[in-house]
């Protein structure tokens, strides 16, 4: 569900990409007959022809597109791996731990289990010789 979650996202942000192209070169090059057929968007381009109303529309829409293609990488982008351990068939199911859990366990059994001191206490130099 969550990979149809994101496609859906990515087609909506794609398809609003192309909208925003679509209005920016309506704007620019759209002759008188083309606009009375556009409808309300027509109505507004109609009464402001001028350069300044083009542009804030261009910056408009541009804007609305830097914004959909930071939705698209943002969901297209990979997630960070989890710390998090899958272990299958545990019983006829699936457990989760995380690596931190594990490791503590490894060291409790690691140190509980041994008669010997802990590693660090048995170091010897090169010179030093057991008696």
């Amino acid at each position: 569900m969550d990979a149809f979650n994101r496609g859906l996202i990515v087609l909506l942000a794609a398809i609003w990409v192309i909208l925003m192209a679509v209005v920016i070169l309506v704007t620019w090059s759209a002759d008188a007959e083309t606009i009375d057929r556009l409808g309300d968007l027509v109505r507004y381009l109609d009464e402001h022809t001028d350069t300044p109303s083009k542009l804030i529309l261009t910056l408009g829409a541009a804007a609305l597109i830097v914004l959909c293609l930071i939705v698209i990488i943002a969901e297209l982008a990979p997630t960070a791996p989890s710390d998090d351990i899958r272990l299958e068939g545990v019983t006829g199911a699936t457990t989760i731990l995380s690596a931190d859990a594990i490791s503590q366990r490894i060291e409790q059994e690691v140190t509980a289990g041994s008669d010997s001191p802990p590693a660090g206490q048995g170091v010897q130099g090169l010179g030093d010789r057991p008696r």
